[in-house]
Order: C-alpha cells, then sequence, then structure tokens
C-alpha cells in the first residue's frame, strides 16, 4: 500500500496489516498523519500495485470499512492506474441519482463530462474511461439520449513537441493553453474529436445525442486569464501565424502598411513588412 501526497510518494509508518485496527479485531491498514508545518491538509489516496486482472462486461464488487479519529471528508472511487488516471467505477452518486430523477418525468437528455483521449502517435486511444461514464448514465436511465462534453487541450507531450505553440503573455509562458491558431493543433485536436466520436457512434450508436467540445478558460473557448492585465499572444507560433494571416489579407506589404498608417505602432515601424513585423505590446499602441 502507498499513499499519495500531491505529487509527492509518502509511505504509511506501517505498509503491512496492522492486527486489531481492522473491524471486529480483524487486521486492517492502518496510517497516522502529522499535522502539516502550515496547516493547510492535503488530499491523500490510497493505491496498491496496479495487479487486477478485469474482464470485459463483468462486474466487480469492492468492500471495505474505514474508521477515523477524526471527522474527514472520504471519496470513494475505483481507478485504473496510469497517465491519466482512468476512472472506472464507484458507489452510487447524486450524479445518477438525478439521472433517474429526470428519466421519472420523461427528461432523457443527460450531458455529463468526460475525457478525450490524446495519445502519443503509433500507441492505441484508451476508450475505457469514456465507456465507463456512459455506461454509468446508461445503467440509470436506459434511454437517455448522451450530450458528452469534453476538453481539447492537448497533454503535455505534445506542448514539449511544439513549444512555439504554447501560449505566451507579455510576462511570459503559463502552464496552460496552446494557441488555436497553430495549423498543428487545429489538425490533431480535430483528429482526436473525430476519432472520439466515431467510438462514441460506432459504441454507443442511438444514444448519441450530440457533443460538446470545450476549449481554453473553463472550456468556454475564451483565452486563459482573459480577465488580468497581461495580454497573450507573445509565442513564437502566435507571431507566425499573425503573419500568415497578414499576407492572406493584404496584397503586398505596401497594402499592410497603408491599412494600418494611422495606429502609432505602424508609424514606429514604417518599414513594416510580412517578415519583420512584430507584435505590440499594450504600450505600444
Amino acid at each position: 500500500m502507498l499513499v499519495h501526497q500531491g505529487e509527492v510518494w509518502v509511505s504509511p509508518k506501517c505498509s503491512r496489516p496492522t492486527l486489531g485496527v481492522g473491524r471486529d479485531g480483524t487486521s486492517g491498514l492502518q496510517v497516522k498523519l502529522s499535522a502539516p508545518a502550515k496547516g493547510a491538509w492535503p488530499d491523500f489516496h490510497v493505491y496498491h500495485k496496479a495487479n487486477l486482472d478485469m474482464v470485459k462486461g463483468h462486474r466487480y464488487r469492492a468492500s471495505f470499512w474505514v474508521r477515523s479519529s477524526v471527522g474527514k471528508n472520504l471519496v470513494v472511487a475505483f481507478y485504473r492506474p496510469g497517465n491519466p488516471f482512468v476512472y472506472l467505477g464507484g458507489p452510487a452518486s447524486h450524479f445518477e441519482n438525478q439521472i433517474k430523477l429526470a428519466a421519472d418525468v420523461d427528461v432523457d437528455f443527460v450531458g455529463f463530462g468526460i475525457a478525450c483521449p490524446w495519445p502519443k502517435p503509433g500507441e492505441e486511444p484508451d476508450w475505457a474511461g469514456v465507456d465507463a461514464v456512459c455506461l454509468d448514465v446508461l445503467g440509470a436511465n436506459p434511454d437517455a439520449l448522451l450530450l458528452p462534453r469534453f476538453g481539447t487541450e492537448p497533454p503535455d507531450w505534445w506542448k514539449k513537441e511544439h513549444p512555439d505553440d504554447v501560449m505566451v503573455w507579455e510576462d511570459g509562458p503559463r502552464p496552460h493553453g496552446v494557441e488555436v491558431s497553430s495549423p498543428e493543433y487545429l489538425r490533431d485536436a480535430s483528429e482526436r474529436v473525430a476519432a472520439l466520436v466515431r467510438h462514441l457512434e460506432e459504441t454507443f450508436g442511438e444514444h448519441m445525442a450530440g457533443y460538446h467540445p470545450c476549449g481554453q478558460n473553463t472550456g468556454e473557448w475564451f483565452y486563459f486569464d482573459s480577465w488580468g492585465q497581461q495580454l497573450n499572444g507573445y509565442s513564437a507560433g502566435a507571431e507566425r501565424d499573425f503573419r500568415r494571416w497578414l499576407a492572406a489579407t493584404y496584397a503586398d506589404d505596401a497594402a499592410l502598411r497603408a491599412a494600418g498608417a494611422h495606429t502609432t505602432a505602424a508609424r514606429r515601424q514604417s518599414a513594416v513588412s510580412y517578415t519583420h513585423l512584430t507584435l505590440p505590446t499594450i504600450h505600444s499602441v
């Protein structure tokens, strides 16, 4: 057994079953937590080695008993370890209960979140998590019409392979966001969404009512951190794509200069051209 604290793996003081701590004097896993120095308790997750063989179509029941000397919040869910972890099931939740309540009054449309698998080239997508959520919905209402929503932010490995297309603000890059103008992003994201739609259509057919692709801040397609003082659009990819747009919009450099002759930035760049134009900051316009 291991306990996971944020991104740091730590072992409980007693990693083997402890006699007498389980129900009716049986053995169990005992974990003692010390109060953190700064007073903010992190989340802890209990894992076991990934050595269970799961057969498709079978139902599995996991049971356990838990006791704490102080009040704690407990969330029960079953995941398959990996990157990312894939949710496979858990106890009935408010979500399933709400689906049943809606079905009782003939409301069958159900919106819910799923992942959009984005494997590396040559690897097969893992649909287990996607299917598990859809099956949970259909288990609560066999007549449900599914309207899944899913993010289109590429995984970290994609960002490392396309550093020019990671968003940059006036004060530098941040840990989220890619340039939606990037041809590579548009190509790869479109491929992943198309693969997801094909899988869901083939697997759940007539139950599919539609699809809700999400992106950027809160999945609502406006740029991350738009409310802040720092503007974005300063990545090498954004500058490349802006120049490409200019070339498609204006016949030549003379037309470009004429169109922007009234702006302060254009006057400062009197010899502006497609290939040398730089993106202005808020202080230069």
